[in-house]
């Protein structure tokens, strides 16, 4: 039996020329932030990471046997539990660290924020990167929140500051309300007629209702100038 596969495109791999080699940078401020875990450190690595390729293990899981022999099995991907039941999704950076974990373990390349993804959609608390070295760290809370988001956080983000304004703009004693975003804190300047508690609590409950808690990794500033009461 033969077929015609003429004219058939194949898509490429976005992994077709990868070696499995490490990213020596990732793995310095991987290194860096194993030692500090300061604010600064962490918005560098998730810079990093959401564009990074990870490896993922994976190993064959028995669903059946029959008669003693194996007869329907499937590929699942390596978790790790602590002794408190926290769960994580392993992960590697290179093959050198998959070596050291399992010589025969099959790595699989994934993007690291769909990694992330995958973690986050299955109930994982982290990522865990380079569980035998050179560097064991757990990708976990907000960071891995994060970077589950993706590429597009940056747009998100932006969309969403545009949306919180919209919304400040629509309360009676404010006549503008602007942001602005840059590496190290994001502001809102909210212009008014006047200002009172109650123009307090609004402001508080439309940022409270965004999803700028989720979108930002920087601090958030809301100044207010006009006429106060």
């Amino acid at each position: 039996m033969t077929s015609n596969f003429d004219g058939t495109e194949i898509p490429a791999s976005a992994f077709a020329d990868d070696d499995g080699s490490a990213d020596d940078y990732l793995r310095e401020v991987l290194a860096q932030f194993a030692q500090t875990g300061d604010a600064e450190t962490a918005r560098e690595l998730l810079d990093l990471l959401v564009v990074a390729r990870l490896l993922v293990p994976v190993v064959s899981v028995v669903d059946s046997m029959e008669e003693g022999v194996e007869k329907d099995s499937h590929m699942s991907s390596v978790e790790f539990q602590s002794e408190d039941g926290r769960k994580a999704l392993i992960a590697f950076t290179g093959n050198d660290s998959v070596q050291m974990w399992d010589p025969e373990a099959r790595p699989i390349p994934r993007e690291a924020y769909v990694v992330a993804q995958g973690a986050v959609e299955q109930g994982y608390d982290a990522i865990l990167l380079d569980l035998s070295g050179p560097t064991p760290i757990a990708i976990e809370g907000q960071l891995l929140n994060m970077l589950a988001i993706g590429p597009a956080r940056f747009e998100l983000l932006e969309n969403e500051l545009a949306v919180v304004c919209h919304h400040l703009e629509a309360l009676d004693l404010v006549t503008s309300a602007a942001w602005s975003l840059d590496d190290d804190e994001a502001t809102i300047a909210i212009e008014v007629t006047s200002a009172d508690h109650a123009l307090s609590t609004q402001v508080a409950q439309i940022l409270q209702d965004s999803n700028l808690n989720a979108l930002l990794d920087v601090p958030l500033s809301v100044t207010v100038a006009g006429h106060t009461s």
